[in-house]
């Protein structure tokens, strides 16, 4: 009850920072939410609807101790549910697509989006694979590898979402890319997977897709040939 308590005022404490428009209480505030909120009773309506509008604070921190405290509740269910009624889930998806850079807010986004694939896959939103296959499409993105890498986990819960918004095709050619070359073991991995099993070989493109991990032994896709696939294959193969 006393982390209840605690929750309570802190969420009228962020009513009261949204009206003043000050950024020094709105972050307090939130920290007590992010310490308490696994201790609390809380309804995830009030909790997801309070901490929202700091979504959208114009100030990097802010927005990043907001992310915070959604991603220490994204654990639960019905938190996620609450996240997709309110549209919390749109405004966590462009912390990532407004800037390329490595900032607070786009990492704790990412976290979110990486506990909820974890716990929730099933409920995982639209949005968040979009925003999640873009970065992916951009090696230069600091977070290119995190992408990939909660897109291949993606893959192994939810492969027809996967092969619905093109993740499949990404993965399979991040493969000749050498920037990939940390995670290459969870990328075949995830190849590995799909083939072998009934329910992941139907959204694959046997033609297409799987001749694209062999381009460099084959001359069916010469502009992908890369001299030195052949010894990043031998290797994780």
């Amino acid at each position: 009850m006393e982390a209840s308590s605690l929750i309570v005022k802190a969420m009228q404490a962020l009513k009261e920072a949204e009206s003043s428009d000050s950024n020094d209480d709105a972050i307090v505030a939130l920290e007590v939410i992010t310490t308490h909120l696994n201790e609390s009773l809380i309804p995830p309506q009030d909790f997801v609807r309070s901490v929202r509008p700091f979504l959208m604070s114009a100030s990097l921190k802010v927005r990043a101790y907001a992310i915070r405290a959604i991603n220490m509740g994204s654990s639960r269910a019905s938190v996620v549910l609450q996240m997709v009624d309110c549209g919390a889930d749109f405004l966590l998806s462009r912390a990532l697509d407004m800037t390329s850079e490595l900032t607070p807010d786009r990492t704790e986004a990412m976290r979110v989006m990486r506990k909820v694939v974890l716990a929730h896959c099933e409920l995982l939103p639209m949005c968040f694979v979009y925003s999640l296959r873009a970065i992916a499409e951009q090696p230069g993105d600091p977070l290119y590898l995190a992408s990939l890498e909660i897109l291949s986990m993606v893959a192994l819960g939810r492969p027809s979402l996967c092969a619905d918004t093109g993740v499949i095709q990404i993965l399979l050619s991040a493969i000749h890319n050498p920037k990939t070359i940390p995670i290459h073991n969870s990328l075949v991995s995830v190849v590995i997977f799909l083939l072998d099993t009934p329910d992941g070989q139907v959204w694959v493109h046997h033609d297409l897709d799987i001749g694209k991990i062999f381009a460099s032994l084959t001359q069916a896709y010469p502009e992908s040939q890369d001299p030195k696939q052949l010894e990043r294959l031998e290797q994780q193969w």
